[in-house]
C-alpha cells in the first residue's frame, strides 16, 4: 500500500473528512463501480476473490484486423472481440456500510462508486439489472444505442428474453428495436426483436 493511499484510508477513516458512521443499507443493492480506464475485468476479478457478487456484463464487437503492407489489396480480416457493455462501468450487489463502501473503493483500478456520498450511493432497479443480464446471457447480436428515455415501455413474453423490460423504439409490420437504458449511466443498449414476441407494459 502506498504512502497516498494510506493517507486516502485515514482521510476516508477521518469522520471530520468524511462524517461516515458504522450504518448503511438496510437491504442490498445494485450499485454502479466507474472504474478506470480498461480496468473493468481486473476490478471484477478482484472484487470476486474479496467475495462480493460483481456483474460485468459483456459483448461481442466485431473489428477489422489491420493488413501489412505485404498483404496490400487483400481484404482485411474481422474477428470478433469481447468487450464491456457499458465501457468503464460494472455493478455490485452488496448491502452498503462503512466497511463495503472503504472496500470496494480502495480496490486497484476503482475510480469511484457512483452517488454523491457513501451513505447515499446510486441504486440500479432490479428490472434493469434483470433485462441487461438477460442481454449478456443471450448472446444475440447487441449494439450500443443513443439513451434514450421516453418511449413504449414493453416486455418481452416469449424465447430465452422473456420477462426482460425496456423500451420499444422504432418497428415495421414484423420487426424492432428493444432498447434497455441504464438511467444512471445514461447509456442503452438495443436488440432486434419479432413484434410478436413483445407486449406494452
Amino acid at each position: 500500500m502506498t504512502k497516498q493511499t494510506v493517507n486516502n484510508w485515514s482521510r476516508y477513516k477521518d469522520e471530520r473528512f468524511t462524517g461516515l458512521d458504522d450504518c448503511g443499507e438496510n437491504v442490498c443493492a445494485w450499485h454502479v463501480i466507474w472504474t478506470k480506464s480498461n480496468f473493468e475485468r481486473l476490478v471484477r476479478d478482484q472484487l470476486l476473490a474479496k467475495g462480493y457478487e460483481v456483474f460485468l456484463p459483456m459483448i461481442d464487437q466485431w473489428s477489422i484486423r489491420p493488413l501489412g503492407s505485404e498483404h496490400q489489396g487483400e481484404r482485411p480480416s474481422k474477428y470478433s472481440l469481447e468487450v464491456p457493455m457499458f465501457k468503464g462501468y460494472l455493478f455490485v450487489h452488496q448491502k452498503m456500510d462503512r466497511h463495503a463502501y472503504l472496500d470496494v473503493s480502495n480496490t486497484k483500478g476503482v475510480a469511484q462508486l457512483l452517488g454523491t456520498r457513501w451513505n447515499n450511493l446510486g441504486v440500479i432497479p432490479e428490472d434493469e439489472i434483470a433485462a441487461i443480464m438477460l442481454l449478456a446471457n443471450n448472446h444475440a447480436p447487441l449494439m450500443p444505442y443513443p439513451y434514450l428515455k421516453l418511449g413504449e415501455k414493453v416486455k418481452i413474453i416469449r424465447g430465452p428474453m422473456t420477462n426482460a423490460h425496456g423500451t420499444l423504439v422504432k418497428q415495421d409490420a414484423e420487426k424492432g428495436v428493444f432498447v434497455v437504458s441504464v438511467n444512471m449511466l445514461k447509456q442503452s443498449i438495443a436488440m432486434d426483436v419479432d413484434i410478436a414476441d413483445v407486449m406494452p407494459i
